[in-house]
């Protein structure tokens, strides 16, 4: 990102806790959400997520979150991960793929009722 948008904020969390085992970077969003009481985390990594669950976070991963605005029509899922799949993004190979099969399936049941 070569400029922030004007909405973002970087915050560190006030405390550590150096019983969670991931990356620091995972850790910390664990312990600002729970400082800042979030709705909900974007995690991916499956040892973070773990973690985010078992301290009571609701958590959702990054092809929930592309479904979810493909279905406002917001981004054309496609597209997003098509581009994803490019990144360092990882996930087993065939997920993406499975995904965006379920949406296309859901949306054609959606136009027929």
């Amino acid at each position: 990102m070569s400029a922030a948008p004007a909405w973002l904020r970087v915050q560190a969390p006030s405390i550590t806790d150096p019983s969670l085992k991931v990356h620091i970077g995972e850790a910390q969003a664990i312990l600002l959400a729970k400082e800042l009481k979030s709705v909900r985390l974007l995690m991916d990594d499956q040892k973070a997520l773990k973690a985010a669950q078992e301290r009571g976070i609701l958590t959702t991963r990054t092809p929930a979150l592309l479904v979810l605005a493909a279905e406002q029509n917001l981004i054309d899922l496609s597209i997003a991960f098509d581009r994803l799949k490019k990144t360092n993004f990882r996930a087993r190979p065939d997920l993406l793929d499975e995904v965006f099969r379920q949406f296309e399936s859901m949306r054609i049941d959606r136009q027929e009722c």
